[in-house]
């Protein structure tokens, strides 16, 4: 539909000697016919509405009402804007008429309404009509309904990232795009939903699950026979802590589920399977359970040479749909060489320090997936309910991605929800989702061949998605 037919211009010329008399003294008194703001008003109808236009209003048609008589109504209305000139209560002359333009529409009455058509089920127009037409509009045989134009509210504010203050450089770092000040002074912004339904399993010495820090969030799964349900060497329990832990965690609502293959610091290959083969059975278990939102397993152990045995059997396990986060090993070699570093479906981790360069100790090449921080790492520890420690390697880079892992699953539907997208968002798509994510280009001192990729967080956001920008 035109603005203003041509027809109805050619109506107009008969009109044009009154209408230059009227242009005259709309100049000398415009200012006293504009709507002053006192014309907003609160509303007490649903609620839900907010303030409304005094001569704003939304006009519907029937259901029944042809395209043509669409066509016919907006010609009714050109005319009645019209005969409205003649009233002084109207605001229409601030609608009608555009004395800042040199358009020559602009010396006639022309409308200003916006036409909507939502899949042809509702059809219809608003605009800034004087009392008298609105009522004329309402009176239309084509017309079904006319409402104030309401202004609706955001029922909710969303929600701003949760912030750490006086955070561990680690965490600090996996949230901000920029290089961190030497300071000391690290803030950690993160979703509150920080890993909630999600299941982080330790594959290591064990977790100190009686931790402050844990807050009854972690428990036992699997230990080999023969073995007790304790971390006797705190490893497992440092490595908890960055995943999931209060003050030190990545994923802060996450389940911490402990693992045991080690004997000391040494684990039996078989036993390592038998530790896989678990995470796999509980994850295939729990995929019924209500709100489910997935299964994260990180190795911070591993072999000085390939074992192609063990790098099958962790991808077995992604295929089966657990994600899987594991340390590229800190020999300053190839990670391709190591065990299960070179695994293939995996989420190979390698470590940077606070000054953004890859650790000396790190290992390197074409195998390294991305970076997290992994020098001088403050976390959980055994001995007590509040015992910390700082350890360094690819072994504390590694669950910093895990916690990602775990915190980017908490950010979607449940498989079993309404909302969710294909279903479970499996370790393929996250592992793509994690390195585009990532900062790119951020640390000095790397290698040929190995990824300029330092893992992020998405900086606090809750609406963290694939699309996201690697550079924002």
């Amino acid at each position: 539909m035109s603005r203003l037919s041509t027809g109805y211009l050619e109506r107009c010329l008969t009109r044009v000697c009154s209408l230059a008399l009227l242009t005259v003294l709309l100049e000398a008194s415009i200012s006293a016919c504009l709507p002053s703001r006192a014309g907003y008003s609160g509303h007490r109808g649903s609620g839900i509405a907010g303030p409304q236009r005094a001569d704003s209003h939304i006009v519907v048609f029937k259901s029944n009402v042809s395209a043509e008589q669409v066509e016919d109504h907006h010609v009714w209305l050109q005319q009645a804007r019209i005969s409205s000139f003649t009233e002084v209560d109207e605001p229409d002359f601030q609608i009608a008429f555009d004395l800042g333009t040199s358009d020559v529409n602009a010396q006639w009455p022309r409308t200003e309404e916006k036409s909507f058509n939502i899949s042809s089920f509702i059809v219809g127009y608003f605009g800034h009509f004087g009392n008298a037409l609105i009522e004329q509009i309402r009176r239309h045989p084509n017309v079904d309904r006319v409402e104030p134009n309401h202004e609706v509210p955001i029922l909710s504010h969303p929600k701003g990232p949760e912030i750490q203050r006086a955070a561990p450089w680690g965490l600090a770092r996996i949230s901000h795009r920029r290089p961190l000040r030497l300071d000391g002074n690290h803030s950690y912004l993160y979703a509150s939903e920080a890993g909630l339904r999600v299941d982080i399993y330790i594959i290591d010495s064990g977790i100190n699950v009686e931790h402050d820090y844990f807050e009854d969030r972690a428990s036992w799964g699997h230990v080999i026979p023969g073995m007790v349900e304790e971390d006797t060497i705190g490893h497992g329990t440092h490595c908890a802590g960055i995943a999931a832990g209060r003050i030190y965690g990545v994923a802060k609502r996450a389940n911490v589920v402990a693992v045991k293959p080690l004997d000391k610091d040494h684990a039996r290959l078989s036993n390592i399977l038998k530790a896989i083969e678990y995470v796999v059975d509980r994850h295939n278990i729990a995929k019924s359970r209500r709100g489910y939102k997935g299964a994260v397993a990180n190795m911070s152990i591993g072999t000085l040479d390939r074992l192609q045995l063990l790098n099958d059997a962790v991808d077995a396990a992604v295929r089966a749909g657990v994600h899987f986060a594991e340390a590229a090993g800190n020999g300053n070699e190839d990670a391709c060489e190591y065990s299960p570093a070179g695994a293939l479906l995996a989420i190979t981790v390698a470590a940077s320090t606070i000054q953004d360069e890859r650790a000396s100790f790190s290992n390197h090449g074409k195998c390294i997936d991305i970076f997290a921080p992994g020098l001088e790492i403050e976390s959980t520890w055994i001995g007590s309910r509040n015992a910390t420690y700082v350890l360094e390697g690819t072994s504390m880079a590694s669950p910093h991605v895990a916690g990602l892992v775990a915190y980017l699953l908490s950010l979607q539907p449940s498989s079993h929800s309404a909302y969710a997208v294909d279903g479970y968002l499996g370790p393929e798509k996250m592992k793509a989702i994690i390195r585009s994510l990532a900062t790119v280009g951020a640390l000095a001192k790397l290698l040929e061949g190995t990824a300029n990729l330092l893992a992020w967080n998405g900086g606090g956001a809750s609406n963290v998605t694939p699309s996201t920008s690697a550079s924002a």
